[in-house]
């Protein structure tokens, strides 16, 4: 089988691996023809990228630069240049071993394809088209050091054999991670080719990349990849797309089986360290490739990438599974307004399950990949996904997304934005008007001149999970998962989360509760969630902030509590709680029981009421209308910073304005009495700042 050999024409060249033609030729001419024959054997031989997972960013043949050489073939000698064509090999053994080498070379076979050509290279020492053919087979292998020199072996033969190989070497110059003499090769090719030339403002961008991946070597970030200790990793198989519960305990992680068939499994974090051998996902797995999952913080949502499925939208679409009533429901298509009839991948979610951010070649994009989001209401439908905007999405590829659960901080791979190489993460962070900052890369040697994938980040922000290909002489050359602590510079915002589970206090059987999260300062309205079946709930909450949390349910006195965040550093431990509400029925209600209103709120040493209180006091209003008989004592409480007296005017003032509010909103005065007990009656230590902050109080009574 000849390989793409095309017809004979002069007057060709190549310019980054793509074929030019010096005159214009029709799309029906012999050229023309040719060029779409060997397109499409590009596209067979390049791999499928189905859910541009790490499997499927390996290195491709460079097959059009490959083709170059064939093409050349044709041309004819002259010896008066001193230097040879292939179409000067002229002995049989010659043919014989070239047409050897073609035909592994055509199979992706390169490493027996090499002793062919370095024997032919050999037998041919002036033949710059078998230089130049070895060269780009050992770019492919990722033998960087032998392509230079390959190419470097070929300009000196012929400097002006074409100009296009400077630019080839610039790029294998900043694979091999030599910015200083890829910047020279770059500024060889233009100084040659002049600003005509088709290929000049590509360069003039590979030139720019070259000087700011010089930068970022100039001042690495701390980087020591670790591989993941315990059972996870293997020799046989590819291990990918790691994803971490919120405690730190559970991976789920791709596991593409003898790299043929993608499947989902976990492990657990064992008390020495290691993780535990993996067991599959089989409420999820499937006979299709499942791959590039994203977990809800309490798990009860699963996002994925499944491709060619039948009945899909398109080439990749997204489904998801949910946990009710502790059954998993049948694995669903998100639908048309995720998914469309062209790819989508590599879904992220909010850690709330609310928001999800995904990767899409759709139209409609800035570039060839995009990241777009969407939103879920409360009624559990997505909305309408919208492109995030050229602030993120470059002219390529911007891919991998993966949004921390600080609810701030979104990391990606690009090879649009400038950067050490191929592909490099990167980091924007949503501010307070909804924008996103500028794209930062995340530094090298994090980023390398090779391609990066995905990373996800702990809750904490400081340790990092990874997937990467272990060194060329590595044996099996699977794809592992790695672990590394995050440089400073690149970490989010620390979280940690609350758990709870919410019981009648009487009973103690599990309540279907309604949950009501806000940072105590914002004016914005409350997050809401719902208990499972269990009664339980998750919630993340990311550092520097106070947040205020209230649990309702009808026929119960309502909960409240404050998490103390606001000093930026996550808790050792989250907050593990349970909750027991208090039944708040006619012929229930106990005399004297006093229930905390911790989230009302004041101005610091004033009675005024923050914003944070009215939904707390609303709540109050709804059960004294509920009941009508109820009748209750407003008292406030101070810490003892001050002088008595003040404290005993402050506390009265704080529970008179609370009676006022609830006056307002209807309530007969002869219903709400108040009383301030100033510092009298301390539920906690005064001296400790959380001490006091309980102490600072409004309850009610019942009369």
């Amino acid at each position: 089988m000849r390989l793409c050999v095309p017809p004979k024409r002069e007057g060709r060249r190549f310019d980054s691996g793509i074929l030019h033609f010096r005159k214009a030729y029709s799309m029906t001419s012999k050229p023309f023809r040719f060029f779409r024959k060997c397109r499409s054997l590009r596209q067979h031989l390049t791999l499928s990228d189905k859910t541009q997972t790490i499997s499927s960013v390996r290195s491709s043949v460079s097959v059009l630069l490959i083709l170059l050489f064939y093409f050349t073939a044709t041309l004819p000698a002259n010896a008066q240049l001193g230097y040879e064509r292939i179409a000067d090999i002229t002995k049989k053994k010659d043919r014989s071993l070239l047409y050897e080498a073609r035909q592994l070379i055509g199979m992706k076979n390169y490493d027996p394809a090499i002793p062919l050509l370095d024997e032919l290279v050999k037998r041919n020492p002036l033949n710059i088209d078998l230089i130049y053919m070895r060269g780009t087979i050992q770019k492919d292998r990722k033998n960087y050091d032998a392509a230079i020199s390959d190419l470097e072996a070929g300009i000196k033969l012929a400097a002006d054999y074409n100009v296009g190989v400077f630019m080839e070497l610039g790029k294998i110059y900043q694979l091999a991670g030599r910015s200083d003499e890829a910047i020279d090769a770059y500024e060889d090719f233009l100084r040659r080719a002049g600003p005509t030339d088709p290929a000049y403002k590509k360069v003039e961008d590979l030139l720019a990349r070259a000087r700011v991946a010089r930068e970022l070597m100039a001042n690495p970030v701390p980087f020591n990849p670790e591989p993941l200790p315990g059972a996870v990793n293997t020799k046989q198989h590819d291990e990918y797309f790691p994803n971490l519960d919120v405690d730190g305990k559970r991976m789920i992680f791709v596991r593409n089986l003898n790299h043929n068939h993608e499947d989902f499994y976990e492990s657990f974090l064992q008390e020495d360290g290691n993780w535990s051998a993996p067991q599959p996902l089989e409420y999820i797995n499937s006979e299709f490739n499942e791959g590039a999952q994203t977990v809800s913080a309490d798990g009860s949502l699963i996002v994925y990438t499944i491709c060619n499925k039948p009945g899909g939208l398109g080439e990749c679409d997204l489904y998801f599974t949910e946990r009710k009533r502790g059954e998993w429901t049948p694995v669903t298509n998100m639908g048309r307004r995720v998914n469309s009839r062209f790819r989508e991948t590599q879904p992220t979610l909010s850690a709330d399950g609310k928001l999800l951010f995904f990767a899409s070649n759709r139209p409609g994009g800035v570039g060839k990949q995009d990241l777009w989001g969407s939103a879920r209401n409360e009624q559990g439908f997505w909305s309408q996904a919208v492109n995030l905007g050229k602030t993120i999405n470059s002219a390529g590829d911007d891919i991998f997304p993966f949004f921390h659960p600080d609810g701030k901080t979104l990391y990606f791979t690009s090879d649009g934005h400038p950067g050490m190489g191929d592909r490099d993460l990167f980091l924007v962070r949503l501010q307070d008007n909804n924008t996103w900052t500028e794209p930062q890369n995340l530094g090298y040697p994090i980023n390398t001149p090779d391609r990066e994938t995905n990373i996800f980040i702990d809750l904490a922000g400081s340790r990092a999970f990874f997937a990467k290909e272990p060194s060329a002489d590595f044996e099996g050359r699977n794809v592992d998962i790695y672990t590394f602590e995050l440089p400073e510079s690149a970490r989010p915002i620390p979280a940690t989360y609350v758990r709870a589970t919410v019981v009648d206090a009487t009973t103690q059987e599990p309540l279907l509760a309604s949950v009501r999260l806000r940072p105590v300062s914002a004016s914005t309205a409350p997050k809401t969630y719902q208990t499972d079946e269990k009664g339980s709930f998750l919630i993340v909450l990311p550092t520097g902030k106070n947040y205020a949390l209230s649990v309702d349910q009808e026929g119960y006195f309502p909960y409240s509590a404050q998490f103390s965040l606001d000093e930026g550093g996550a808790p050792e431990e989250p907050f593990e709680v349970r909750i027991e509400l208090q039944p708040a029925l006619p012929d229930g209600l106990v005399k004297d029981q006093s229930i905390v209103l911790r989230n009302v709120l004041f101005e610091s040493g004033s009675a005024d009421l923050l914003d944070v209180s009215f939904p707390e006091l609303d709540r109050l209003y709804d059960l004294l209308n509920r009941l009508p008989d109820l009748r209750i004592e407003l008292g406030g409480h101070t810490d003892n910073v001050g002088s008595d007296t003040d404290n005993q005017i402050l506390s009265e003032a704080r529970a008179k304005a609370v009676r006022q509010y609830l006056m307002e909103k209807g309530i007969p005065a002869e219903r709400l009495e108040y009383r301030g007990y100033g510092e009298s009656q301390p539920v906690a230590d005064n001296q400790t700042s959380a001490g006091r902050a309980e102490n600072r109080r409004t309850e009610f009574k019942v009369l």
